[in-house]
């Protein structure tokens, strides 16, 4: 068995016996967010990324598989894309901030909106086919 040479350890910033530990991945704060897309686009979903994150199908794969997660700039880029309701609202789960509750108050009363302008768009339709 080899020992680390004094100078080598001098050197190193943790001991050649420091254990990070078995789950030593970062990145498990992005599996909430592809847990809650697979829900929303079950079909697609490294090349749906890879469309709205402006970065290669292979990188998102590996976000996927939970080896990697996105840097702040594709992370940006999701928010911004019509998948970002979903990835703000998995990143925020469990929040108790008060920004986060009226952005979701604010979201949900502009869906409600959306359906009320269609509905009276399908009903002004109905009364011209009658």
């Amino acid at each position: 068995m080899t020992r680390p040479s004094p100078t080598g350890a001098k050197l190193s910033k943790t001991g050649a016996d420091h254990s990070i530990g078995k789950y030593r991945s970062i990145d498990r704060w992005f599996s909430r967010v592809v847990d809650a897309l697979r829900r929303e686009h079950p079909d697609k979903l490294a090349q749906t990324l890879a469309d709205y994150a402006h970065r290669p199908q292979r990188v998102c794969e590996l976000w996927l598989a939970g080896r990697q997660s996105p840097n702040g700039e594709a992370l940006a880029s999701l928010l911004r894309s019509p998948i970002g309701g979903i990835v703000l609202d998995a990143i925020t789960a469990g929040a108790e901030a008060e920004w986060i509750a009226r952005d979701r108050r604010a979201r949900r009363l502009l869906t409600i909106h959306e359906r009320e302008a269609e509905l009276r768009r399908e009903k002004a339709q109905a009364l011209e086919d009658v």
